[in-house]
Parts: C-alpha cells; structure tokens; sequence
C-alpha cells in the first residue's frame, strides 16, 4: 500500500512539474515572436512597447503577401497618449520570405528609452507574418 502512495505522488509531481515546465517554454516562445496579419479592413499592426538600450535594433521575420507586388513597411514609432507617433526608422520588405533566412532591418542611432513600437503598415493588401526584435 505505501508503494502505490508513493508511486501516485511521484506521478503527481512529474505531471504537475511537466505541465509548469511547458506552460513556461509556451510563455517563452510567445514572448520572443510577434505575429501580425493584415487586410483590406485592418491595414495597421503596432506590437507592444518594448525597450531600447544600445542605440539600435534589428527585426528579424518571415512574411508572405497576397499581392507580390506591394512592400510591407516596418517603422519604429513611439505614440503619445493622444495618438500622435513619431518615426524614427523605417525598412520597406518586397514579396515573400517564408524561407528558413527571412528578412532582416537593421536600425541605427535610435535614442535609448521606453514605449517603442514596431509599426506594420501593408497598404489594404492581405499579408501575415511573425516577427521578433533584438
């Protein structure tokens, strides 16, 4: 009898450990990797604000459009409270990159601080993609 109470509390905790552990790995990879798609109805994507610390940022991502002939726009903005942004960089991605490489921005001299957003802007084409920023 103790071997079977000891042997549904080792399940227990292996399962509850299990469950944490990717729950966590979930939360993580959610974290590093910001989906956005786009449409004629809904033609802008401002991820959430994040925080600058060396002067520069890269985005790193994948996209396809419908239309091969329309560039996505990237463009790191802070928005007021009231809604005003203001651009500090800007990157115009052509067609598809659903390849393992993707894309690539690279961003330079962007003044430290809070509340920055990357800005995805397709022109009212239908187009989606993941990105992530370091």
């Amino acid at each position: 009898m103790i071997i079977f109470i000891l042997l549904t509390g080792a399940c227990t905790v292996f399962f509850l450990f299990k469950c944490f552990y990717f729950r966590k790995m979930i939360k993580e990879k959610r974290k590093e990797w910001i989906q956005w798609g786009l449409g004629v109805d809904c033609c802008c994507f401002y991820s959430r604000p994040f925080t600058v610390a060396n002067q520069y940022i890269s985005i790193n991502g994948f996209q396809e459009v419908v239309d091969k002939k329309s560039p996505i726009c990237y463009s790191l903005v802070t928005v007021n409270w009231w809604g005003k942004r203001k651009v500090f960089g800007q990157g115009y991605i052509h067609g598809d990159y659903k390849d393992s490489k993707g894309f690539q921005i690279f961003m330079k001299n962007i003044p430290n601080g809070e509340n920055y957003q990357i800005e995805v802007l397709n022109g009212f084409n239908m187009s989606f993609g993941q990105f992530q920023v370091k």
